[in-house]
């Protein structure tokens, strides 16, 4: 398996089946499968990539060499006329390591990434046994998605890679019937929380700031008059800048989006401008998120009531470090990111997954999200709205 954030959802089915071996570079894969008892789990280890939690190099391809799999299942990250692409070399290389090292491939793509291309092309769908995406059955011939006739590995030519819409029966199958819809609301047997501005935020301007001065040798610009406050308007500017507001659309469906989503913001700051990877990882650090007084209040209260919990956060990197950070990891069953699963709200594909890691009823799952405007935002769909005002003093529903 490749470090593709699209095969993250695969992980839970993975970790039910027994006696199976998973070869990934992807670490965040490793770590999802690594507690399963019936999943034994080689990382391949070489040159770090951060912005992807996953390894590439001649290490990974050498022992790719040497290895001999049953099934191959990867993304990839635009894909035009059938051809496949990926903006970096170095993953183009291990993508066809794994190819060549496996009897079956699948390739695994969400309609996103249909009919974008990046730097390097690297071979076509008809590599690959089957192409696993959602929805749609896409033909041959269908407007930029025509698939090129290509030979298969025992030398015959296709017309087309033949294409699944599932591989697992998942959450996105849910579809209520008539008779659910009308029948009574069920009483509420789950909570689905949004993270960010809702149970936890961000540490406040200034400090965030300071941390990113002190690193980076320009607390003194920070000591001189009116300092902030300009900073302050220029971040407020900048964020409505055509160019910025560019980059903001899909943002959180994955962490390099998001990395260059917030570069091209804070590269119109002068305090900022130079030192945006310094600025990132004060953004991202554990202790950079603080949840609000009363989320554990909360959380624990409703832990109380035998109701589960859940997060349904677009987010770019994994919250569950800052859940960690203050001690309420234990108190959240379950967590659905958008850059895990290729998904910004207000998709229900996010939803309907978090009610199936929660085992409850979608129409018995409560929903809470507060909204700038401080209000609390309409559920998804299946999902019942919280009944509690926002908290006047956080911000953040009750």
């Amino acid at each position: 398996m490749d470090d593709s954030t699209t095969l993250f959802p695969m992980a839970s089915a993975l970790a039910q089946l027994d006696q199976i071996a998973v070869v990934t570079n992807s670490v965040g894969l490793a770590q999802r499968l690594g507690s399963a008892l019936g999943v034994d789990v080689t990382l391949l280890s070489g040159h770090y990539h951060g912005d992807f939690n996953s390894c590439t190099g001649p290490q990974v391809t050498r022992a790719l060499s040497h290895i001999r799999a049953d099934l191959a299942v990867m993304s990839a990250t635009a894909v035009l006329s059938g051809q496949l692409f990926h903006p970096l070399s170095e993953y183009v290389e291990v993508k066809l390591a794994m190819l060549a090292a496996a009897h079956q491939s699948l390739l695994l793509v969400d309609h996103s990434k249909f009919g974008k291309t990046a730097t390097h092309a690297y071979g076509t769908v008809s590599d690959y046994q089957a192409v696993i995406t959602e929805h749609q059955h896409i033909r041959r011939g269908d407007r930029g998605h025509a698939w090129p006739r290509s030979p298969c590995r025992d030398g015959r030519h296709r017309k087309a890679c033949p294409v699944m819409q599932t591989l697992f029966e998942t959450p996105s199958t849910y579809r209520p019937a008539a008779a659910d819809l009308a029948a009574p609301v069920p009483p509420v047997e789950a909570v689905l929380f949004d993270f960010s501005n809702t149970i936890f935020q961000m540490i406040d301007l200034e400090t965030w700031l300071r941390r990113i001065g002190d690193a980076a040798g320009r607390l003194a610009l920070l000591e001189e008059d009116g300092a902030l406050k300009e900073i302050s308007r220029q971040l407020r500017e900048a964020f409505q800048l055509p160019a910025v507001v560019a980059r903001r659309e899909g943002r959180d469906l994955s962490p390099e989006r998001h990395r260059l989503a917030m570069g091209e913001w804070w590269r119109h700051v002068d305090f900022l401008r130079g030192v945006e990877e310094t600025a990132y990882r004060e953004l991202t650090a554990p202790d950079a998120w603080l949840p609000y007084s009363d989320t554990e209040p909360t959380l624990r209260a409703l832990r109380d009531r035998g109701l589960r919990v859940g997060i349904v956060s677009d987010f770019a990197w994994d919250l569950r470090i800052h859940l960690a950070r203050h001690g309420l990891e234990d108190l959240i069953d379950t967590c659905v990111i958008s850059y895990e699963m290729g998904r910004e709200k207000p998709d229900p594909h996010l939803f309907l997954k978090a009610c199936a890691d929660l085992g409850v009823d979608p129409r018995a799952t409560s929903w809470s999200e507060t909204t700038r405007s401080g209000t609390v935002a309409p559920p998804p769909a299946a999902c019942a709205p919280t009944s509690s005002p926002p908290n006047s003093a956080s911000g953040t529903a009750a």
